[in-house]
């Protein structure tokens, strides 16, 4: 009997057996965050950030919360966010299809370097997160 309830549960809320705790979150944007520390990216470490959108700054505030980043740990964090954007469409928590975290991060990471090429890349990533959202209301709009 469990089991029927809780396959038709899964059957009425399919987003509830798809959706990540904010610990998976983290786990998944840690890993990611390694990688690309390393030089690599595996798929297995790539596809779960690809559905976290905007949770995945979240992830990234709580991964740095007792310290800044530096330059280096800016530059990974924007391959992060243009993994966690890259198809909005798929992002699992439609809430989390908004950049507001990632933007709030953008312009914290901004404020903290006077390196221009660094700004240079935090802007284009600021600008890929902006028209990949831009991107997600024109497909509502079809």
């Amino acid at each position: 009997m469990r089991s029927w309830f809780l396959i038709l549960f899964l059957m009425v809320y399919p987003n509830v057996a798809l959706a990540q705790s904010s610990d998976q979150a983290e786990t998944s944007v840690a890993t990611l965050f390694r990688q690309v520390s390393s030089g690599y990216i595996t798929g297995n470490a790539e596809k779960p950030v690809n559905r976290l959108g905007d949770a995945a700054a979240v992830a990234l505030t709580k991964i740095f919360a007792d310290r800044t980043p530096d330059a280096k740990d800016v530059e990974t964090m924007l391959v992060v966010f243009r993994e966690a954007f890259g198809r909005p469409t798929i992002v699992v928590i439609e809430a989390d299809r908004q950049p507001r975290t990632t933007l709030f991060l953008l312009k914290y990471f901004d404020s903290l370097t006077f390196d221009t090429e660094l700004k240079i890349k935090i802007a284009e990533v600021r600008r890929f997160v902006v028209e990949q959202r831009a991107s997600l209301s024109g497909a509502a709009a079809n």
